[in-house]
């Protein structure tokens, strides 16, 4: 299990430095959601990503079935998980992005 963290660890890191490398700063994304269920996103008839279901379960890590949720953290150059205590911060102003 830890090595498969550690190699998760590894990709978000790589991630963001290609991230960082190609896209301005306030494009890159501050939330990412890694499905666990290993399906692919739903696309409407266009084939843009049907985000709805995403946006109505927001952040919040108790509405999440199963999936991650990372935040951006500059300090360690990658995303962290996101759980209950720091969303809490988030929504009571404590913690900035």
């Amino acid at each position: 299990e830890n090595a498969r963290e550690d190699a998760r660890d590894q990709s978000l890191s790589k991630l963001l430095n290609h991230c960082s490398e190609h896209l301005p700063s306030y494009a890159i994304p501050v939330f990412l959601r890694i499905r666990s269920d290993g399906k692919e996103m739903d696309l409407t008839s266009t084939f843009k990503l049907r985000k709805i279901n995403f946006q109505r379960e927001g952040i919040a890590p108790e509405r999440i079935s199963g999936d991650e949720i990372r935040i951006l953290c500059r300090l360690k150059r990658t995303w962290v998980l996101l759980d209950r205590q720091m969303h809490t911060n988030l929504q009571q102003g404590s913690m900035k992005l």
